[in-house]
């Protein structure tokens, strides 16, 4: 599934020698530590027509490993492999509580070059860097854009897309890659992640293929709400 690449795509913090572009109020987003935490409704969409859904419930007062509920499922099949990925990602990264878009920053190496700026927004572009054998298979053909509030310089949305066909395997080659994080306010004035998407064009044992997976985040409550 396409869900396992995403969970795979994490592009990891490089410290340059030199050329480091410094922006201070994007630099103190980056280094912030602490978010509130919130429950909410995660929804997984795929097929053909992204004609697939399981909707499945995020409670982060329950302990690791039980927090994900299933709620509904448009194709039962799917089901088990769906919530199979979610509880493995879960388990192995503790990311279900990275809802803020903020969050993103983290994604971004030492290293970026600022593209555009208007009065509301600011773009910048970088380089994710691998550290594992799985990402330096995909990440030396992807460049990440990431939206920022000109006045605040948070996180307003993220895109990674590749620069060239790659191949992730001897079996696989990848035409075009693109995956987008976007996002949407709250009530407590915060940017939370509204959805996370990929969309990928291929050929796999000789066979074209193309694939679309959609994770939409709503319905959000802290959990300390009364």
């Amino acid at each position: 599934m396409i869900l396992a690449l995403l969970c795979s795509l994490e592009p990891q913090v490089v410290h340059a020698d030199s050329g480091r572009n410094v922006d201070p109020d994007f630099e103190a987003v980056r280094a912030r530590l602490s978010f509130p935490v919130y429950n909410y409704d995660m929804t997984i969409k795929t097929g053909d027509a992204l004609n697939i859904e399981v909707v499945t419930r995020i409670d982060m007062t329950k302990p690791k490993g039980q927090r994900i509920e299933l709620v509904s499922s448009t194709d039962p099949k799917v089901v088990d492999t769906v919530m199979k990925e979610i509880r493995a990602n879960d388990n192995e990264n503790d990311n279900l509580g990275e809802i803020w878009c903020d969050q993103l920053s983290s994604k971004v190496p030492d290293t970026y070059t600022t593209t555009e700026t208007t009065d509301q927004t600011r773009t910048i572009k970088f380089v994710p860097v691998p550290e594992t054998e799985e990402q330096r298979a995909i990440f030396p053909y992807l460049i990440g854009e990431m939206t920022l509030d000109a006045e605040t310089a948070s996180v307003m949305g993220l895109k990674l897309v590749n620069t060239s066909s790659f191949k992730p395997s001897p079996i696989a080659k990848i035409r075009e890659l693109e995956i987008v994080y976007t996002c949407q306010a709250l009530e407590n004035g915060m940017l939370a992640l509204a959805s996370y998407s990929a969309n990928v064009k291929g050929t796999a044992f000789f066979q074209s293929f193309k694939e679309t997976e959609v994770m939409q985040l709503s319905n959000f409550h802290p959990v300390d709400a009364k």
